[in-house]
């Protein structure tokens, strides 16, 4: 999922995997970036010898800027693009939607004294 996750927002935001967007681990450069992290969901649930049609995944987004403006800015352009993953095929699989499960708070203020917000959604798609 992170993965797939990762190319959306690469192809439909400024973010670019690698350089300011990264799945997994964020890297201690560039200052301005976001990072994608999977986390506990659910598989698909055993029916009386069927299997559900849908997985639902958790997926944690941190964002860092030098401001928390700056953050709050580049977490609304995040936010506009998961949100927008509706009945949509995103590598070879159907997601049924993203949707916010928390709000965006302040997790850390860096070494660097860099603002790290994060949020976090339910990912429902199909496996």
């Amino acid at each position: 999922m992170l993965s797939e996750i990762a190319a959306y927002l690469d192809a439909s935001t400024s973010l670019t995997t690698g350089t300011d967007l990264f799945a997994v681990e964020m890297p201690p450069d560039p200052n301005t970036a976001v990072s994608l992290h999977e986390y506990d969901g659910q598989g698909p649930q055993d029916t009386f010898g069927t299997f559900s049609a849908y997985e639902v995944s958790r997926l944690h987004v941190r964002v860092r800027a030098a401001t928390y403006p700056e953050a709050m800015t580049l977490a609304s352009t995040v936010n506009a693009a998961l949100y927008s993953i509706v009945e949509t095929a995103v590598g070879g699989h159907t997601y049924h939607r993203v949707q916010q499960i928390s709000v965006w708070t302040v997790q850390e203020i860096d070494s660097k004294v860099r603002v790290i917000i994060s949020c976090n959604y339910e990912v429902t798609r199909v496996p």
